[in-house]
């Protein structure tokens, strides 16, 4: 018989604390599903402040208890050093909820990236605190005594150990990520032995977070040790495809069928809880290893001095070099797309190296590209840091590598926007004489566009950052426009303007382009359907405003126009806009994976935006999904586009209801836009597909 419990048979996890991009990855689904289906709990309970969305969040909600983190409890006084670290400030917030949970209302806590591979042990629910050893760095030029890992811990409501924790961790907290969190535990527990149950590594950590460890969980099939109850999978250190110190292993290679199908450790003790419907036959997983070769041979690291490897015909082509801060995606949205034009047209002419340098990892292409591609991102302090937004600032090995790039002397350098111009700066000398700055957006104009938004919706501070970042940018453009051979900008309005207000000559305008989807045949507009879509990341300011303005000030009269009409906004909106959108009567799709079905059903697509820069690659999109538009003049800047011939324009309240009206009135007039738009799409705004579309072999 053991004592009477004194821990609740309550399971507690903390997501989502920073905005959430991405669908609900398998593996959350996984560590949630196997907790429920492994310990039997009487609740699962996820505190999060940004909800998760996606299929696999759909299906596992109904099975837990989700609480909202309000922004009180998110309050931590958190003093940084290095502002670098200080953007996860979240994952330090998150060392602090856990613990305020667990004195609460004591059960166990675990971290998402868990998997349950036995029930826990009957009496560790009668202990007053349980916790696991984790290995330590004996390597490391001062290795501590020990350290207790906060990844899974199990607590009586209001004990003492988990008090005690929380009253020494704000001093303990130095920025980094151990000392608070792990080696403070650790030091509590030896000075007060009584107050809490160690386990052995084993227990929880059976595999440590040292790369052996990584590729004993994901790349081989290893015997589980005896005692075993959980595994915590380290997903911080390879979850980004860029980040390959650690692993080869990354997030995207955990799929459906690696889980079916893979013969590893974490593969086969996580296939019981995979849903049977989400099984894939095994020549899917085949596909899939087959495709990863493909990507890992496009994508490595720099070689020796930074010479990329060059293969056969590549040593007979010149050379050029993209500098990106994203990773080009024919398949994508947004800067993905616009890297992808460069990448279509620069390795149709050259041998192409891409180098994607930005402040966190990014992730590996979805396609094959037609170069070869090395990321370097940032873990150290900037060498100088520049108060602007979005500005990428290299620190010390970067501009290391940087310095020693070598190999043939690039025909062209393109840097792809304006905040990467720090990077370029560190390029050997005859590679930057020769750089080109694709701005995309002209940088200055958009935020001060952002600006007056902003007013606009009463957010005088939000008004104030963007107009401060407005001005740097301007100074800063004025001095650096002018040390490239060629400045394009995707609006010709833009180029057009810059050069009446500087005198210079290198500005260039390039248009934005979509790739041509053989695939994608459009179904032709429904007669009956009273549908009007708009698309976009919704918590992108110029969006945001956009469907503010259509629901308080067009949808009212539209309505007494067209009182069947239905509105729907597909994409990422904020809680907030979320709420706004719900009182005006439009329907929200949250993040929808495919967007063909939407568009189908949709009699016109709108775009009544009134900020923002560039041009609005949405205009394009809707084009290739055959729906004629209705835009305010800003929607299409940049396009070579007609009022009633490619699409209405409108910029009055008055004027925007008048035309989607007339839209969902006049069917042959919406045929005759939407054929107009697609064959000014084809002739101007279209990239050939990229090679072995549809198949990665």
């Amino acid at each position: 018989m053991f004592p009477k419990s004194r821990v609740p048979n309550i399971y507690h996890f903390v997501f989502g604390l920073k905005a959430q991009t991405e669908p609900f990855h398998l593996l959350h689904y996984l560590c949630l599903a196997s907790c429920l289906a492994i310990n039997k709990p009487d609740k699962v309970i996820v505190h999060l402040h940004n909800e998760p969305f996606g299929p696999l969040w759909d299906r596992i909600r109904p099975q837990i208890e989700v609480r909202q983190i309000c922004d009180a409890d998110l309050a931590v006084d958190l003093r940084y050093i290095d502002r670098f670290t200080e953007k996860f400030s979240y994952a330090h917030v998150a060392d602090f909820v856990r613990l305020r949970v667990l004195l609460a209302e004591g059960g166990v806590y675990a971290d998402m990236d868990t998997l349950f591979v036995s029930p826990t042990p009957a009496e560790f629910f009668a202990a007053p605190c349980v916790m696991g050893r984790e290995k330590v760095d004996r390597a490391a030029a001062a290795p501590v005594a020990g350290s207790l890992c906060n990844a899974w811990i199990m607590a009586q409501p209001r004990s003492e150990f988990i008090r005690l924790w929380l009253e020494r961790m704000p001093g303990a907290f130095d920025g980094g990520w151990s000392n608070h969190s792990t080696f403070l535990p650790y030091r509590i527990a030896c000075e007060f032995p009584e107050l809490i149950r160690v386990e052995p590594e084993r227990r929880f950590f059976a595999f440590d977070w040292s790369a052996e460890g990584i590729a004993s969980l994901y790349e081989r099939d290893c015997a589980l040790p005896e005692g075993a109850a959980s595994l915590h999978l380290w997903a911080h250190l390879w979850w980004d495809f860029a980040r390959r110190d650690m692993s080869g292993f990354s997030r995207e290679q955990l799929t459906p069928a690696y889980v079916a199908h893979a013969q590893t450790t974490y593969a086969r003790l996580a296939r019981p809880f995979l849903p049977p419907d989400l099984i894939p036959p095994r020549g899917a997983y085949e596909a899939e290893c087959e495709r990863w070769k493909e990507a890992l041979r496009c994508c490595g690291h720099f070689g020796p001095n930074g010479v990329f490897a060059r293969t056969g015909h590549d040593r007979d082509r010149p050379r050029a070099v993209l500098i990106t801060a994203t990773t080009p995606d024919p398949n994508g949205v947004g800067l993905a797309l616009r890297a992808y034009r460069w990448v279509a047209e620069l390795a149709a002419q050259y041998a192409l190296d891409i180098l994607v340098v930005s402040n966190e990892p990014r992730p590996a292409p979805t396609h094959p590209l037609p170069a070869r591609v090395a990321f370097l991102h940032r873990i150290g302090a900037p060498l100088n840091a520049r108060p602007l937004e979005d500005w990428i600032a290299p620190d010390e090995p970067i501009r290391t590598t940087l310095v020693a790039l070598s190999g043939p002397t690039p025909v062209r350098v393109v840097v792809f926007r304006a905040y990467l111009h720090d990077v370029a700066a560190h390029l050997p000398p005859e590679w930057r004489a020769r750089a080109e700055l694709d701005c995309d957006d002209w940088e200055a104009a958009t935020r001060l566009s952002i600006a007056k938004l902003a007013v606009r919706h009463g957010r005088l501070r939000d008004a104030a950052q963007a107009l401060r970042n407005g001005v740097r940018y301007a100074a800063i453009e004025r001095r650096i426009f002018p040390t490239y051979k060629t400045v394009y900008l995707s609006a010709f309005e833009d180029v057009r303007r810059l050069r009446s207000l500087t005198g210079g000559r290198n500005f260039e305008a390039l248009p934005n382009r979509i790739v041509a989807d053989a695939a994608l045949r459009p179904p032709p507009l429904a007669a009956d359907s009273r549908t009007l879509l708009f698309v976009g990341a919704l918590h992108y300011p110029p969006n945001d405003d956009a469907m503010r303005w259509f629901g308080k000030a067009i949808l009212p009269r539209l309505r007494r126009l067209a009182p069947d009409v239905r509105v729907i906004a597909a994409g990422r909106a904020e809680g907030r806009l979320q709420r706004r959108l719900e009182r005006d009567g439009i329907e929200y799709v949250h993040g929808p994976e495919d967007l063909a079905p939407i568009y189908a059903g949709a009699a016109a697509v709108i775009a009544p935006l009134r900020g923002g820069g560039g041009t609005k690659l949405k205009v394009l999109e809707a084009w290739r999904h055959g729906r004629p538009v209705v835009a305010t003049s800003h929607a299409v800047r940049g396009l070579a586009a007609r009022d009633g011939e490619h699409l209405l324009v409108a910029n009055s309240p008055r004027a925007f209801a008048a035309a989607c009206a007339q839209l969902l009135a006049n069917a042959p007039l919406a045929a005759h836009l939407a054929a107009n738009a697609r064959a000014l799409l084809d002739d101007r705004y279209t990239l050939a597909p990229p090679p072995n579309a549809g198949s990665i072999s």
